[in-house]
Parts: C-alpha cells; sequence; structure tokens
C-alpha cells in the first residue's frame, strides 16, 4: 500500500539555510516522487504560518505522513506533533530531523553539510513509512517509591523523598540500619564524627510518618504490567509486598574479588592479605587500599592514600632492584 508522505524543511533563518543548501534538498526530494507527495522548505516552519502550511497540506493532500527536517527535536517536537494532530493526523506518524545541530552547526562545509542534510531527511522519509498510529493511555501510580539499603545513601535518599511528601519503604538485608559508616570513627576529608553525621539522619527516619523501614528482609521481585506497581519483600521467609512506582537501589560498596580469586592469592574473607610493604603472597604482585587485609590495619580513605603511595615505591624496586624504596622528598629540587 503507496504511503503519501509530506517533507517540510526549515530554513531556521540562517542558522540552517547558511550552512546547507536547503532548497535544493528540497527540490530534489520533491522531484523523485515516489511516496512523496509534497516537499516544501520555508524560512520559520515552527512560526504560525508554517505549520499552518503543514496542517493545509495534510487536509488538502491527503497525507498520512510527515517528516520536519530542522533543528533538536527536544525544542519542537511537540510543537509539530501538535501541529498534525490539528489536522486530524495521529501524531506518531511525524518523523522530526536534526539538521542544526547535526549538521549545520558543527562544519564550514556547506557542500558536505547539504549532503549529509539531505541523506538524514531521505532516512527520515523511509523511517515514517513504518510508523503505525499509537493511542495514548494512562494508568494509575502510587506516590510512592522503595529504597534498598539502609546506609547512608539510603537514608539520605529516603528522607529527600520523604520530605517531598512521598511515602516510602526502606529495606534492609541486616538488623539495624546504618550501613558501613555505622562501623567508622571519622570520616574523610573533615575527619568529622561519622555518628554525628550519620545519628541525626536514622533518627529522623525512624520517626517520620512517610517511612516505613523493613529490616533482615531483601528484595526479590518487581511486579507491574509495563509500569511498576509493586515490590515483593522477603523476610525470614515469608513474601509480601509494598506498593512503589520507583525503586532507587543505595546499596554502597561491596568488595568483590572476581576472577583475583583464581589467582592463588592468600584471601581473609573477601580481602587479599599484604605485608607492611604491601606485597602480596606473590612477589610481584603487590595490593592497596579497601581490598586488602593486615594486622592493625585502619578502614580509613586516607589509609588507602598512603597505601597507594607505599605500593607503589615498592613495587619500583621490584621492577628496577636499583631503584630506593624511598624516592625522596617532593619538595626536593624546587
Amino acid at each position: 500500500m503507496s504511503k503519501r508522505v509530506g517533507v517540510y524543511i526549515c530554513h531556521c533563518g540562517t542558522n540552517i539555510d547558511g550552512m546547507v543548501d536547503v532548497e535544493k534538498i528540497s527540490d530534489e526530494i520533491g522531484a523523485a516522487g515516489g511516496d512523496v507527495v509534497v516537499s516544501r522548505h520555508y524560512k520559520y516552519m515552527c512560526s504560525e504560518p508554517g505549520q499552518k502550511l503543514i496542517r493545509d497540506d495534510i487536509v488538502e493532500l491527503k497525507l498520512d505522513h510527515v517528516v520536519e527536517a530542522s533543528c533538536s527535536p527536544k525544542m519542537h517536537e511537540p510543537t509539530f506533533r501538535t501541529c498534525v494532530s490539528q489536522a486530524g493526523m495521529n501524531q506518531y506518524m511525524f518523523e522530526m530531523v536534526n539538521i542544526r545541530e547535526h549538521c549545520s552547526w558543527v562544519t564550514d562545509n556547506r557542500d558536505l553539510a547539504t549532503v549529509k542534510a539531505k541523506a538524514l531527511v531521505e532516512g527520515a522519509i523511509a523511517r515514517v513509512k513504518h510508523h503505525k498510529p499509537l493511542v495514548g493511555s494512562k494508568k494509575p501510580v502510587t506516590p510512592a517509591a522503595l529504597v534498598v539499603g539502609g546506609g547512608i545513601a539510603g537514608l539520605t535518599t529516603a528522607l529527600k523523598i520523604a520530605r517531598s511528601g512521598y511515602k516510602v519503604t526502606i529495606v534492609e538485608k541486616e538488623e539495624i540500619i546504618g550501613g558501613r559508616m555505622a562501623q567508622f570513627d571519622k570520616t574523610f576529608p573533615t575527619l568529622d564524627c561519622a555518628g554525628c553525621t550519620l545519628t541525626p539522619k536514622t533518627s529522623e527516619v525512624g520517626r517520620h510518618p512517610n517511612i516505613e523501614i523493613i529490616t533482615k528482609a531483601e528484595v526479590t521481585g518487581l511486579i507491574g504490567d509495563g509500569v511498576l506497581e509493586q515490590v515483593e519483600i522477603t523476610q525470614a521467609g515469608v513474601v509480601t509486598t509494598r506498593k512503589a512506582q520507583a525503586v532507587v537501589a543505595a546499596l554502597g560498596f561491596v568488595a568483590d574479588l572476581g576472577a583475583m580469586k583464581e589467582w592463588g592469592l592468600e584471601l581473609e574473607k573477601r580481602h587479599v592479605v599484604v605485608d607492611s610493604a604491601m606485597h602480596t603472597n606473590f612477589k610481584r604482585v603487590l595490593a592497596a587500599g579497601d581490598i586488602t587485609e593486615y594486622p592493625g590495619k585502619v578502614r580509613l580513605i586516607a589509609v588507602g592514600f598512603g597505601e597507594a603511595a607505599t605500593a607503589v615505591n615498592n613495587a619500583a624496586v621490584v621492577i628496577d632492584p636499583t631503584a630506593h624504596v624511598f624516592p625522596g622528598h617532593s619538595s626536593e629540587g624546587s
């Protein structure tokens, strides 16, 4: 079945026409015929006269598809969808091409810009012929969210949502909320008391009327027909559901050694055992940061930075035995 396509190309003042030969493209596409019934160009297609041009052609020429080439769809696709709808055409039978940001604004070669713009318009013509009319639909949603994880990130997220007036459910797999931050003494870089930051949030979360906390539980399923409607939660083997239209995964950091578990490194739980020089049990393999474990380790970000420097200096000696572990002061020679 043949289609009846209308093609409309905008000059956008000189924004497009200054670098793309709009008239030439319009004439060549119109002369090619085929399913293209009409091909026009206009100085400002988004203006009321430009839109009227499109509406009149849809009615008078019985167009069933429209291609419009101009600026960014983010700016004017809603404009032209409304335009074709006003003429009785399904808005999804419309296709828009960006020949301003994608052609005229990114080159100073008029010939190449014109060639590319024409190719984009021809591609849109080929595509729009496969469009089918769609009908929008509405479904009721529950203005509620679910946050997975009761650490500092999850608590902060839940409070922001709850303060906006929406219901929030926090699902935490541990027995208490607080996450890793509850295990720290100080936080980098200000070395503020971790509890001084965390405790006010846990207190507010606990008493906020819009927040429900479920501990020792995990999210085991999402339920919905096209859109999220409910979240399945398993707690002590019992499955329950909560209504939610959004899920935020605030899971924090989990150490995962991945393929390194197969290297033969000495491991302690999920950490690589090292000595004071950051050497592992393999002479030429060193490690630093959260991944490492050694007697007296203090898990602070600042300590990780120091470990990295230690590992690098000791690695230099492995690579070049004539090098020194201590390379000197950074201010030397200045």
